[in-house]
């Protein structure tokens, strides 16, 4: 007989006895779960100090571009994006540092001249992830660009539509030193389509461009995705109508200011006297062998939902020569469209012997251009409409100074990265 002892007993129960076993394992597992927890809640801290970077470095970078675009010195362009971060929150961010790069040092845009560069970075008080790291700092980058500045001599104002500002045909467009700028976000903005050549000083889009078919685009800059160009005239409207004056009779007269109610057939030699015409209704059409000249002369095109609304219809072998008048309320402006009219056609059908010194403005409606301008290498031209489309050989100046046409405005800062 063999006489067990009584603590090999106890050690066999011991080592058979499975109960509790789930409750360590539970325990083991829980404290697993609440160290990813805690590092998971730590990443989420991180991911919020990233953004709230991120905000400073963007507002930074616009701060230091447009000090760049106003001709500012590295140190006045390191000032102002230090205030526009401060604006957002770098004032009260302890240990975060901020360094400016005018031009950038490090990606695409590395030395471009137009472009600031800004890091902001942040050391992290590490929570559970100590166990694995012994420091981290996270940083924000942001880039923004000064587009290419000038005057644009064609400007679409639609902001969603395709097509806005449209060469087509077999067509030679030049534009002396000055652009075209889009304010469409459409990836198609700008278009050359056709055997169209386009010749211009730079192209600027709130969107894209496209270039099909057998068409050229020769430009010295492009830039996408860029802020909306604002509307030059967007202050001004439409005067009240005033008494109905009759068109004179014959084909050559003399024209004074004043209100044409059902519009103008213009058909041989016609001079306007300087002043504001308005054009109530209808079209003013100016016939292939006329010649219309004047001086000082602002013709507004208006109407009403009953009369409907003064278009332009100008053919083609007729001479004109008309020019805006240099000061007052209606200065630099040679046509005016009633912001009102319908998205309706106006045809500028001219010729080497077609110059029109100011801007042709239809805020609402397309503007069909297809003119030379005889001197273009002295005149200035701005063709400003809800959509510009050429459809014919035309050469644009930018010889403006005493014109009364405004200069462009200096293009607005976008980020870039």
């Amino acid at each position: 007989m063999r006489l067990r002892r009584p603590h090999d007993t106890i050690l066999r129960r011991l080592l058979c006895d499975h109960r509790g076993s789930v409750a360590i394992l539970a325990a083991v597992g829980m404290t697993a779960m609440l160290g990813f927890l805690s590092l998971g809640t730590e990443m989420g801290l991180w991911y919020a100090s990233k953004r709230s970077l991120q905000t400073m470095a963007d507002a930074a970078a616009l701060g230091g571009a447009f000090e760049l675009g106003a001709g500012s010195n590295s140190a006045a362009i390191s000032a102002a994006a230090t205030l526009d971060a401060k604006r957002n929150g770098l004032q009260t961010a302890a240990n975060t540092t901020l360094t400016v790069h005018a031009p950038p040092v490090t990606g695409k845009y590395i030395g471009d001249p137009r472009s600031v560069e800004v890091v902001v970075s942040r050391p992290q008080t590490l929570l559970f992830s100590s166990l694995f790291l012994k420091s981290t700092t996270i940083s924000a980058r942001a880039v923004a660009k000064v587009p290419t500045s000038g005057d644009p001599c064609v400007l679409a104002l639609n902001n969603v539509s395709s097509d806005t500002a449209y060469f087509t045909g077999s067509t030679t467009i030049t534009l002396k030193k000055c652009g075209i700028t889009a304010n469409s976000t459409s990836p198609q903005a700008v278009a050359v389509s056709g055997n169209a050549t386009v010749n211009t000083a730079f192209i600027r889009s709130s969107g894209g461009y496209d270039v099909s078919g057998s068409g050229e685009l020769e430009t010295d800059s492009i830039s996408t995705n860029a802020a909306p160009t604002d509307d030059p005239f967007a202050s001004l409207s439409a005067p009240a109508p005033g008494t109905c004056r009759t068109q004179p009779k014959g084909t050559d007269f003399t024209l004074s200011e004043g209100t044409y109610c059902g519009g103008l057939d213009l058909k041989g030699n016609v001079k306007f006297n300087p002043g504001v015409y308005v054009i109530k209704g209808d079209t003013l059409k100016i016939n292939s062998q006329a010649t219309v000249s004047g001086t000082g002369v602002t013709i507004i095109l208006t109407g009403n939902s009953s009369t409907g609304y003064a278009k332009v219809d100008i053919n083609g072998g007729g001479t004109i020569n008309l020019s805006a008048p240099t000061s007052g309320a209606w200065a630099g402006v040679a046509f005016y469209g009633d912001r009102h009219a319908p998205n309706q056609v106006n045809k500028f059908n001219g010729n080497s012997v077609t110059n029109i010194t100011g801007a042709i403005y239809m805020p609402s409606e397309e503007l069909d251009f297809a003119g030379g301008n005889a001197s273009a290498n002295s005149g200035c031209t701005r063709l400003i409409a809800d959509s510009v489309k050429f459809i014919g050989n035309s050469s644009i100046g930018n010889t403006c100074d005493g014109s009364g046409v405004p200069s462009g405005t200096a293009a607005k800062p976008i980020l870039v990265e």
